[in-house]
């Protein structure tokens, strides 16, 4: 558990670059782009050159962006700050790789540069605000637990990462260092993952975020106990899950907490 963000980031960045669905996709992507020539490549460029062109673009860019979100969730987690913020900075420093890369791409192929401040500036902040509403849609693009109707019986693809015999309902999940600790009812495993993507994977499991470090299946909340603002969570398996102040709202509209404030 002593691995450092960088080697978590570049480890998740090989996961990535040796899934061959997602190589495909991108070389689909640098394909298409390659044959529509978009940004005036096609003038510039014949059918082969250019799309080994867009084919550099699509897989540098991608690999950069990729890296850099992972290891700022890595490296910060939290400390980003809420969904708005974190968007901003992750899709600013994504803004900043990407149009290194692109400029040396470009300076590569055509031996191009920016002759002027202003356009070099213009590029930018296309190329961050890209960026950031993309890192933002890949924030939210989450599964809403129980939506697919033919699934419903379907166990949670979390419980494909774990050993055989620690596969069972889902009780919580908590952060512990770059790790998330998974407890279902025949035990607990550690998995080398973020916990935004374990939450993905938690459907169809009726269960709900409590903490920034902690996620709870609601049907296996045994006792609630409120602590001023707060609240601590008694699971089916005794171990205590704190609930934060920002989250006991949606755990009032759950009717986990009575709306009369008393656990």
């Amino acid at each position: 558990m002593t691995d450092r963000p960088l080697q978590l980031a570049l480890r998740e960045l090989r996961a990535d670059f040796t899934n061959p669905k997602g190589l495909l996709a991108l070389a689909g992507l640098g394909v298409l782009l390659g044959i529509s020539g978009p940004f005036e490549t096609y003038s510039y460029l014949g059918v082969v050159p250019r799309i080994i062109y867009w084919l550099a673009v699509t897989y540098l860019t991608y690999a950069v962006g990729a890296f850099t979100n992972m290891y700022l969730q890595y490296r910060f987690g939290d400390r980003l700050g809420p969904f708005p913020i974190e968007a901003l900075v992750c899709g600013f420093a994504t803004g900043i790789g990407v149009m290194a890369v692109l400029t040396i791409i470009n300076f590569v192929a055509f031996g191009w540069y920016f002759r002027t401040i202003d356009d070099a500036m213009m590029m930018f902040g296309i190329v961050v605000l890209i960026s950031v509403i993309i890192v933002a849609l890949l924030m939210t693009l989450t599964p809403l637990p129980g939506t697919n109707t033919t699934e419903k019986n379907a166990l949670p693809p979390l419980l494909d990462r774990l050993a055989i015999d620690k596969c069972a309902a889902l009780v919580a999940l908590s952060v512990q260092d770059h790790y998330v600790n998974v407890t279902t009812r025949n035990g607990q495993e550690m998995l080398l993952m973020r916990l935004s993507d374990a939450i993905r994977e938690t459907a169809p499991t009726r269960g709900m975020q409590v903490h920034r470090s902690h996620w709870v299946a609601l049907d296996q909340i045994a006792k609630v106990d409120r602590v001023g603002d707060r609240a601590i969570l008694t699971m089916s398996d005794g171990s205590e899950v704190p609930v934060s102040r920002s989250y006991i709202p949606a755990l009032r509209d759950a009717g986990i907490i009575p709306r009369s404030g008393r656990g």
